[in-house]
């Protein structure tokens, strides 16, 4: 069974996967972190995500580097900006 967070995503990616670019972006305090429950494939529906991470940013991003995207930390601190992108 999957959860309601990769029910949307899977929704939104057959709906705008044929479109072109889609950028995923979280702000919801702390939720960011329902996303390492996600499989590698719905993640990846995900050209980039851009999110605000409360607390240690370091699950989150080995999450999505295991899922080909590069990392940038744009704002590093009690809670971080990250930008992440499919490589290339």
């Amino acid at each position: 069974m999957k959860s309601a967070m990769g029910q949307g995503f899977m929704k939104l990616g057959s709906r705008y996967g044929e479109v072109g670019y889609f950028v995923v972006k979280f702000d919801c305090e702390g939720c960011e972190y329902s996303l390492l429950t996600l499989p590698r494939d719905i993640i990846s529906y995900g050209d980039e995500h851009v999110m605000e991470v409360h607390g240690t940013p370091s699950p989150i991003i080995d999450k999505l580097s295991e899922c080909g995207f590069k990392v940038n930390v744009v704002f590093p601190g009690t809670y971080s900006i990250i930008h992440f992108h499919k490589k290339l």
